[in-house]
């Protein structure tokens, strides 16, 4: 439908609360509504394919609708995320908006500088593949990508606090040959019905201003413990180290009700710290006096750093706090 043809029906309706993963297929099912184009899904910039949030509806009769906002307040689900819907009668809000710059204000305007890339040996064979279906997996990926040559890696980096993938990934071949003949190939070609983008790894960023970084702690010396603490950080870790690896070198000083590795986001494997919260204070106290005092506290051979942290889950709900391990 045209911009034309749009302002010659009734009115717009505007839909809220809509899931990011939202589609016009199946938004269309969920309002009963045979042509999709009279449904608007407003994008965001940086991803033409993610729905903002929100959208517009065109109807063309007052009967049409009111039939559409009906199912306001009803629960609808894009790709296994469940969202209560909004819909109500579109009013543009009042008001000038700022003029826009022109190209020639534009162009006068400070450039950001931007980040350098340099290749390496394993860059050199990669591929950068953009707007990938949040559902592909690396065996989705190998099989598209495995037809153009050996493939040493796939990465699909993640979202560290929600573990959901980031909608790219990266695919290492054995040699460049095969990392052209993927591209060549495979750009603009459809991935779990998604029209993927290929294109050769620009490097690893090494470049661009960067804010200073700020001076690190003296980690000879104690952080001040937060009001009734109950946390200690341990640093140093063994890399296979994980949270029962944690209650065992704890056990002895008292009740632990959380534990906690720190994990790189995009291959889950361990950074080498994490924390332990106590269910009484004397139980990290004490923990922290032998880990400081003496030889400290060792794990296969490895000292451990131990110093006062903050809460593991300071905004977590109860019941998900309550885990005791005696």
């Amino acid at each position: 439908m045209s911009a034309e043809e749009r302002t010659e029906g009734n009115g717009k309706l505007i839909i809220k609360g809509l899931p990011f993963e939202t589609n016009k297929e199946d938004l269309c099912s969920f309002l009963d509504i045979m042509d999709q184009e009279i449904v608007e899904l407003v994008p965001w910039h940086d991803n033409p394919e993610r729905c903002k949030g929100h959208g517009f509806i065109h109807y063309r009769s007052s009967e049409e609708a009111e039939a559409i906002k009906a199912k306001s307040g009803l629960e609808f689900e894009a790709a296994g995320n469940c969202r209560r819907v909004k819909i109500e009668d579109f009013v543009a809000k009042q008001g000038k908006r700022p003029r826009r710059k022109n190209s020639d204000e534009l162009n006068e305007a400070p450039m950001r500088e931007q980040r350098n890339f340099t290749q390496d040996d394993e860059s050199k064979r990669e591929v950068y593949v953009s707007n990938l279906s949040f559902q592909s997996k690396e065996d989705d990926v190998v099989a598209a990508f495995g037809e153009y040559g050996e493939i040493e890696q796939v990465t699909i980096p993640k979202i560290y606090s929600s573990g959901r993938p980031k909608g790219f990934a990266f695919v290492r071949f054995a040699t460049e040959e095969q990392k052209d003949a993927a591209i060549e190939a495979l750009h603009g070609s459809t991935l779990n019905q998604r029209e993927i983008g290929v294109r050769a790894n620009k490097g690893r960023a090494n470049g661009g201003q960067r804010k200073p970084r700020k001076p690190q702690r003296d980690r000879t010396q104690l952080s001040e413990p937060v009001e009734g603490c109950t946390t200690i950080y341990v640093g140093n870790l063994p890399w296979k180290a994980d949270e029962e690896e944690l209650i065992e070198i704890f056990r002895g000083y008292g009740a632990i009700k959380n534990t906690r590795v720190v994990r790189k986001s995009w291959t889950a494997k361990s950074r080498g710290f994490g924390y332990v919260e106590f269910e009484e204070t004397s139980a990290m106290e004490q923990a922290v006096k032998d880990g400081n005092e003496g030889s400290g506290l060792e794990s296969e051979g490895r000292q451990l750093r131990i110093d006062y942290a903050e809460p593991i889950y300071q905004n977590t709900n109860k019941e998900e706090g309550d885990k005791s391990y005696n």
